[in-house]
């Protein structure tokens, strides 16, 4: 995947039409009895002003032949009484059907912002890790979201308004032909170079948007950190809002000036142009009037051809402005295009295979052979043709200083990356021809960021193993292990309390009992080999020596396999197998005794932070004891 990911994130944007496609398959999915409706109401609006000119042309014939011939007074004609009777029904018919039109449209557009969301949500859910990793997909994603509420059920009211106006000009058009053809033929010639110029500018708007994009989501974040209360301590403690107020106002005063510039541009054009568009109606109306006047035509003539001018001149002004403002939002929607064309290389199905049979009796030998990986764009790679072998049931320790691969291993063996070389095997079998679902069954992993979810505390724990949420004793058996069950004690609903307080008010905790209750969800999912990314880095000594005491007796019983990273050698030497990383080799592997005995880089780091401990205790009061050696511990983890 990380060779493959810079194909991805740098392929061309979806083709007009296969955007229009998408668009057309996401409405008729989203809900087709809706669809069709709405088309079906545009057409029937789309014939009401026709047939409201013709039938108020005639109507004023009538009048006019009436004026000239004597009538009993009060006296109306059946056939004027007939006109008034169609010509109410057509106006009470269509604001029915326009009435009903705004109804259907917004019901239908729930249903395609809630479709399309769900469409996005599950794409991301699919693709690989390193997608995310990066930031063009970011923008993509972003701009696809963003836009994802709104954008496609707007192209589908232009749709509906391009086709009942369009309906209408040809109406129009059909009554000015009968007449003069070249009327038609100007008003048509002076709408294309209208529509010319706002396409242009529908371009150009969409390039600024899509310019402007990461500027916007630099903006976006900033006011999160302003905002979000993961950062309002520090925000203080360090008195950071000047700084980040005057990043925000500057980052927002780059995006109006790109706004600013683009509006001036167009404008000055609008401002040449827009007059002469303008003068075109009120000179063929003039000309209409002057053909009366010579008795070329008669007042109800008269009334049906300035009204054809008129429809037919803001008709085609409405398509083509309808049209421009279409075809800019069809730009943006391949964005979304874009994006639902990203496919997962490592993330991809594979064919069902099974795994090595007894796993959760005998935990599988996991190896490494050969091993390659680099990160896109990285100058030099993690990992340069890494072996080693992991037996069943071992206590493993990854050591080695920030930036060795510690966390980049893990996430090898859990199928998160593929090795750019070489192969990792589970019981022999090459986990890369392994479904990820299938594969992930094998571990139980907590990486240094693990997430907080703002639901319930059994929630918490039970999305460990999703389909088992429901188990309440496994969710309890978890808790106790990991000896988050007495933080829960002192919630005021126990496992029903919400933690965090983003969806309603909830519950916080520490960073220690955030830690503990990582490692509860871990063990909810009860794998063959348990993973731990710095488990203890949160948790004071006592709770840490604790936690590593309930692990490793469950590990006798379990016969679970452990690897685990950490900086703490009081906690390191607990392990039977540990590999030393450096510089993307393993240069040392051996249990504590053994390469203490090498003198080696493993005991070289061993006796430096031996030394801190050492000094911390000849020269710390007696009291401080625990403070001190926890402050050693931290100076030695951040060497």
């Amino acid at each position: 995947m990380s060779q493959d990911l810079p194909q991805h994130n740098d392929m061309p944007a979806a083709s007009f039409a296969a955007t229009a496609r998408l668009l057309f398959r996401v409405l008729w999915q989203a809900n087709p009895f809706f669809l069709l409706s709405v088309m079906l109401l545009t057409l029937l609006s789309g014939a009401v002003l026709p047939l409201t000119i013709l039938l108020n042309a005639a109507l004023l014939d009538l009048i006019v032949r009436s004026l000239t011939t004597p009538l009993a007074p009060s006296s109306i004609p059946g056939s004027a009484l007939l006109l008034l009777f169609l010509l109410g029904g057509v106006i009470v018919g269509g604001q029915l059907v326009t009435r009903l039109q705004q109804s259907v449209k917004g019901l239908f557009q729930k249903k395609v912002s809630a479709f399309i969301t769900l469409l996005i949500a599950e794409k991301a859910s699919q693709l690989d890790l390193a997608f995310f990793e990066n930031p063009t997909f970011h923008n993509r994603l972003s701009n696809a979201t963003s836009e994802a509420s709104y954008r496609p059920i707007t192209i589908l009211e232009q749709l509906l308004t391009l086709c009942s106006t369009l309906i209408t000009a040809i109406w129009v058009g059909i009554f000015l032909l009968q007449w003069h053809w070249w009327i038609v033929l100007l008003v048509v010639a002076i709408s294309a170079l209208r529509y010319w110029l706002a396409a242009r500018q529908g371009k150009a708007q969409v390039k600024l948007t899509q310019e402007q994009t990461p500027l916007q989501r630099t903006g976006v974040y900033v006011n999160s950190v302003l905002t979000f209360d993961l950062f309002a301590k520090e925000l203080r403690l360090f008195g950071l809002a000047p700084f980040l107020l005057a990043r925000y106002r500057a980052l927002s005063e780059r995006l109006y000036q790109g706004t600013r510039d683009h509006e001036r541009r167009f404008l000055i054009v609008s401002l040449i142009t827009e007059p002469m568009f303008m003068l075109t109606r009120p000179t063929l109306i003039a000309y209409t009037v002057l053909q009366v006047f010579q008795r070329a035509i008669s007042v109800g003539q008269f009334s049906i051809y300035t009204q054809s001018i008129g429809q037919l001149d803001s008709g085609l002004f409405t398509i083509i402005t309808t049209g421009a403002q279409l075809y800019e939002n069809l730009l943006f929607l391949t964005n979304l295009a874009t994006f639902l064309r990203y496919t997962p290389a490592v993330e991809r199905p594979r064919p069902p295979s099974a795994l090595p049979a007894g796993m959760n009796d005998i935990p599988p030998m996991l190896e490494f052979r050969d091993v390659s990986f680099s990160y896109p764009d990285a100058p030099k790679p993690v990992f340069d043709h890494l072996s080693f072998q992991i037996a069943s049931g071992e206590t493993v320790a990854l050591v080695g200083k920030n930036g060795a691969g510690k966390t980049t291993l893990v996430k090898l063996l859990a199928g998160l990356y593929e090795p750019t070389g070489g192969q990792i095997f589970l019981n022999g079998v090459d986990i890369a021809t392994l479904d990820r679902r299938e594969l992930r069954t094998c571990f139980s992993v907590i990486f240094q960021d693990y997430a907080l979810y703002h639901f319930s505390a059994a929630d918490n724990i039970g999305f460990g193993q999703i389909d088992a949420i429901s188990d309440q004793p496994r969710i309890e058996r978890a808790a106790e292990r990991s000896g988050f069950a007495s933080v829960i004690q002192s919630f005021p609903e126990g496992y029903e309390t919400v933690l965090g307080r983003f969806i309603e008010r909830g519950q916080e905790i520490s960073g220690g009992q955030r830690q503990l209750l990582a490692l509860a969800r871990a063990l909810m999912r009860d794998a063959p080999v348990l993973i731990l990314d710095e488990p203890g880095a949160a948790l004071d000594i006592e709770n840490e020596s604790a936690l590593f005491q309930r692990l490793l007796a469950d590990r006798q019983e379990r016969r679970q396999t452990i690897i685990f990273i950490s900086h703490r050698f009081s906690t390191v030497q607990r392990a039977n197998h540990i590999l030393v990383l450096e510089e993307g080799h393993l240069i040392e592997e051996g249990s504590h005794e053994q390469l203490m005995l090498r003198h080696g880089r493993y005991a070289h780091l061993f006796a430096m932070q031996a030394r801190s401990y050492g000094n911390m205790e000849d020269t710390a009061p007696r009291p401080a004891m625990k403070l001190a050696g926890a402050q050693g511990e931290l100076s030695s983890k951040r060497s």
